[in-house]
């Protein structure tokens, strides 16, 4: 009697096993077709919205009057795709200037593309088409110099007429960043401003880049818009 009972409880044991500890117990079933969470918190659920997001990225935050920086712009997810933007890039004098410029990324070999800078503000613009579903999309930098203590805000905006658009055509309307340059020991600060909160790793290169169709529609939106004596976009092929 005592080893029939015996028997039992060991039967009884490697039942509880198998059902919570083996190769495919109740948590683990669960977690494969996503009725629970392990660990880390899930992925994007298919068919979320994805809110694109201009990043602002100084690559110093602190320097010295004299000294210069260099601010990276990008956007964080085209899930239309992209076939042009116009971005401007400002500071506040005082503090810092704008010294020079450039396009990046799938813009940097575009055919219609302008560059302008003033010592306070850069205004970049492109025309290119960059496929659907890419990430981490480079738009170019900005260097800045430093005039005197004191912090300033860098403050992007897109351009009213024709903003940043996707491979339709569209407004994607994204969020926008800030970031805050100190210049010395800031204490003679004339322009404050508060840095975003999220840290932006380097720009990664695209999923992919199509052809300049989009581009050259969105290069004739712009010339379009312009008209009435206003420059046209530069061709700098």
């Amino acid at each position: 009697m005592h080893e029939n009972t015996e028997i039992e409880r060991v039967e009884r044991a490697d039942k509880r096993t198998t059902a919570t500890d083996g190769p495919m117990g109740r948590r683990p079933f669960l977690a494969a077709v996503g009725l629970v969470g392990v660990g880390s918190a899930a992925g994007p659920v298919v068919g979320e919205t994805v809110t694109p997001t201009v990043t602002v990225t100084a690559v110093a935050a602190e320097i010295d009057p004299g000294e210069t920086t260099t601010v990276d712009l990008g956007l964080t997810a085209a899930p239309d795709g992209l076939s042009g933007f116009n971005l401007a890039v400002s500071v506040d004098t005082d503090v810092a200037t704008v010294v020079d410029a450039e396009l990046g990324g799938p813009f940097a070999d575009a055919m219609f593309n302008t560059v302008e800078v003033t010592d306070e503000t850069a205004t970049l613009e492109a025309a290119q088409e960059v496929e659907a579903g890419a990430t981490d999309v480079a738009f170019g930098t900005v260097e800045l110099e430093g005039a005197a203590d004191g912090e300033t805000t860098v403050e992007v905006a897109e351009g009213d007429s024709l903003p940043i658009e996707d491979g339709n055509g569209e407004p994607v309307e994204p969020e926008i960043e800030t970031a805050t340059l100190t210049v010395g020991d800031g204490d003679e600060s004339t322009d404050g401003g508060t840095a975003s909160d999220d840290e932006n790793p380097g720009f990664g290169p695209l999923t992919a880049v199509a052809g300049a169709t989009g581009g050259v529609a969105y290069a004739l939106r712009r010339h379009s818009d312009r008209s009435g004596g206003s420059p046209t976009i530069e061709n700098h092929e």
